[in-house]
């Protein structure tokens, strides 16, 4: 979504942190894989979406924070 200037040094860093949580034997080869594909899957599907979605200047969205709820406006302009 961003390019790769952005995208390569973030999968680097990714692989980075795989790398260490299966050295440090906090996870197996399988889950860091598993996580991956996932992750990756997840991030480009949602990116997808938000790049096709056409921008609303108003918005009404509800919401809740755990004690008390109501709905929010957004304007952009």
């Amino acid at each position: 979504m961003y390019g790769h200037q952005i995208g390569i040094p973030l999968y680097v860093f990714a692989g980075f942190v795989g790398l260490s949580r299966t050295s440090d034997n906090k996870h197996f080869l399988s889950d860091v894989l598993f996580g991956a594909a996932l992750g990756t899957a997840i991030g480009r599907g949602v990116a997808k979406v938000h790049k096709n979605e056409k921008i609303d200047k108003f918005t009404v969205m509800p919401f809740s924070d755990g004690e008390s709820s109501g709905v929010m406006l957004t304007l952009r302009w």
